[in-house]
């Protein structure tokens, strides 16, 4: 007795695709494509519709208000801002502009608002100086976060103590300089303490090779010299014995004053022929 082939290995024919399936497939087929040319076509629009309101009238800026300049100039934040008579409110990035706005060196922050259809408010928080430094690039302002962030251009800027020693130094150097944050202590110290050392009479701070500070006033010529570190205790002292010599009028006998040699004394110096 003979058997087949399918007989022998237990399996049967696998029916063919009957018309239906093939016409389904075909639906889902064009449906895809429908729905990704859709898709595509309100991507365009969109685009259109975006380049349409970046170009229209409705939307030209007609009025950008900047607030909070006081070194930085309306022209400089226009110009570093790409902001013209043409601008468009609708294309305006406020992050992007920001970020551009804040190159100009005196704006330390930027805060952009936009007044539907055609107005634009910008306001800016500038550094504020302490101090200036004399570095190897030239003078610069200082600030409270050892940045020295922007030339200098006496003579309007003499109102602020000088920071010398330094001349070696570069810009990218100075946060790592121990004998700066003492000096910036020192005028810390100066703001808080009117008995002591004002801030407005405070001249010059020079940096000592090793690391102390020769402190100038402006209407004394003798030097005040500090220890490196230790600043604030050195200051209290010394505001005490500035106070004792004002109260004794002795202070035009002062040839210098002292608080490097001993944690514990205060040397002062008086000239040989008393009063000047």
């Amino acid at each position: 007795m003979r058997h087949s082939s399918q007989s022998w290995s237990g399996r049967r024919p696998r029916p063919l695709p009957s018309r239906h399936a093939d016409s389904g497939l075909g639906r889902l087929t064009l449906l895809g494509a429908g729905l990704v040319a859709l898709v595509l076509a309100l991507v365009l629009a969109g685009l259109a519709g975006v380049g349409f309101l970046g170009r229209s009238d409705f939307f030209q800026i007609t009025a950008v208000e900047i607030d909070g300049l006081r070194h930085a100039t309306k022209g400089e934040v226009l110009g570093l801002a790409g902001l013209n008579v043409h601008s468009n409110l609708f294309t305006v990035k406020p992050r992007r502009l920001k970020a551009a706005i804040a190159r100009h060196p005196w704006i330390r922050a930027v805060q952009i608002r936009r007044h539907w259809p055609n107005r634009l408010a910008i306001a800016v928080t500038e550094r504020e100086p302490v101090a200036l430094v004399n570095l190897a690039q030239g003078l610069y302002y200082l600030d409270r976060e050892v940045e020295a962030f922007a030339p200098a251009s006496p003579p309007a800027d003499l109102d602020l103590p000088v920071v010398t020693g330094l001349e070696e130094a570069s810009r990218q150097d100075l946060a790592s300089l121990p004998a700066l944050a003492d000096a910036l202590l020192v005028l810390r110290q100066t703001e808080r303490d009117s008995t002591g050392v004002p801030k407005q009479n405070l001249s010059e701070i020079h940096v000592e090779a090793g690391g102390g500070l020769r402190l100038y006033l402006v209407d004394r010529p003798f030097p005040i010299i500090l220890a490196a570190g230790r600043v604030k205790e050195q200051y209290d002292k010394l505001a005490r014995v500035l106070y004792g010599l004002y109260k004794k009028n002795e202070m035009p006998e002062v040839a210098y004053i002292r608080l490097d040699q001993s944690e514990e004394r205060v040397i002062v110096g008086k000239t040989l022929s008393g009063r000047s």
